[in-house]
Order: C-alpha cells, then sequence, then structure tokens
C-alpha cells in the first residue's frame, strides 16, 4: 500500500504468470477494517485492474497462533532477563498495539479485541501474573477525533503513581522494526520514562525469529493444502 512493488501490480504479474490459487497473508496480527482489510481490497482492485482471475484465501488474523504466541512470550522472558533475578518481580510488563480512532472500535471492529487476547495469552504463556503486565496502546494518529486509550506516555505516569518505575514494554501489534517502534517506544516512551525516573526496555521485534517464522509458514501451509 505505501511503497513498490504495489499490491495491485504484483498481482499483475501473478496473472501473468498463470497463477490461479494464492494465499494472502498480511503481516500484520490483528485484524481491522483500517488495516488488513484495505490491503485485502487492494488485492481485488488489482484483480479488477488487470482483469484476472486468482483464487485467493485470505487469512484475516493470527492474533491467537500457537507460534505468535511463543514467540512473543520469548520476548518477555528476554525483556525480564535485564535485570538481576532478584529483582525481577517487581518489573511490570506493558503490552502494546497501534492505537485506532474510538469510533472504529465502537463500530464493532475486532481489533481492540483481538489485541487483549493476544496479550492475555502471551502474559499467560510467560506465566505472568495478573498484576503483573498491563495493556497500553501508542502511536495515536494526530487528528481531531479521539483515539483508543491508554495512550503508552500517559500509561507510564500511571504506573508511577502506582509506584511501578521498571517495565517492559512488549510491542504485540507489531511483528518487525518500523518507526513505531525505533521512535514511538524507544525514543519518545523511553524519554517520558526517563523524565518519570522510570527504567523502560524493549526487546527486540520478532522480526525474522525462526519461531515466528515458522508460525507464518504453517498458517499458509493450512490454507494451501
Amino acid at each position: 500500500r505505501h511503497w513498490s512493488p504495489w499490491i495491485e501490480d504484483v498481482v499483475g504479474q501473478m496473472i501473468e504468470d498463470d497463477v490461479t490459487h494464492a494465499v494472502g497473508l498480511v503481516l500484520a496480527p490483528h485484524f481491522s477494517a483500517l488495516s488488513v482489510a484495505k490491503y485485502q481490497q487492494r488485492v481485488a482492485d488489482g484483480l479488477d485492474l488487470y482483469r484476472g482471475r486468482i483464487e485467493f484465501e485470505h487469512i484475516p488474523s493470527y492474533h491467537d497462533a500457537p507460534g505468535l504466541i511463543e514467540a512473543f512470550a520469548a520476548r518477555v522472558a528476554e525483556g525480564l532477563s535485564r535485570w538481576p533475578d532478584g529483582e525481577r518481580d517487581r518489573v511490570h510488563i506493558i503490552f502494546t498495539a497501534h492505537s485506532l480512532p474510538e469510533r472504529v472500535l465502537a463500530s464493532g471492529d475486532p481489533y481492540g479485541v483481538q489485541c487483549l487476547e493476544t496479550a492475555h495469552l502471551v502474559a499467560e504463556r510467560a506465566g505472568l501474573a495478573e498484576e503483573g503486565w498491563s495493556w497500553s496502546y501508542q502511536s495515536a494518529g494526530r487528528t481531531p477525533e479521539p483515539w483508543a486509550g491508554p495512550d503508552l506516555g500517559e500509561h507510564l505516569a500511571e504506573l508511577v503513581a502506582r509506584g511501578i518505575r521498571d517495565v517492559v514494554v512488549v510491542p504485540v501489534g507489531f511483528v518487525s522494526d518500523h518507526v513505531e517502534i525505533l521512535f514511538d517506544i524507544d525514543v519518545r516512551a523511553r524519554a517520558r520514562a526517563d523524565e518519570l525516573g522510570m527504567r523502560l526496555e524493549r526487546p527486540p521485534a520478532l522480526n525474522d525469529d525462526p519461531v515466528f517464522i515458522e508460525a507464518l509458514a504453517e498458517l499458509v501451509r493450512s490454507r494451501a493444502a
């Protein structure tokens, strides 16, 4: 959608290559009309533009895929390992995902529910106590309408008020490094944490993690069989 090769052109090339069946997998784990659905629409636009017929099997979401949960749970453990054994009980885990306008979630979009389900599953797999983790949105758009919260910066202040000063941010809404991680968390959120007298750590994104890649492969195999 945002850079070449454009989805429509790739679909056109697939038609030229006589592809008849394909699996569509958007890397965003959680479905939303503002994200995954738009990618799927671009596939449909490509079929119309190039007058082709390919049977697409779209994977709408994979927010609860066992491999995804396993990979994120390992990231939680990696983040906690940055504190000595005797200090880890005081470290709080914050799971995050990109915010959406409140009107979208209020319309019945499953994004928010799926994000929270991912967080619960990862927390359970990582063995976190209920009070040992929390949820926050991040990277809200700069538009006049209200966006879903709590915002990460505001949530950090709430945690400080509760006496929590050591946190690990695990962005379960993202699977690879990009500006929402490298700037919004590593720069902006860390600066806010510094202002509040907190220590904020973020484990690496999943990127090419073998467990995560195998999870994606299994999703595709299950649809392509």
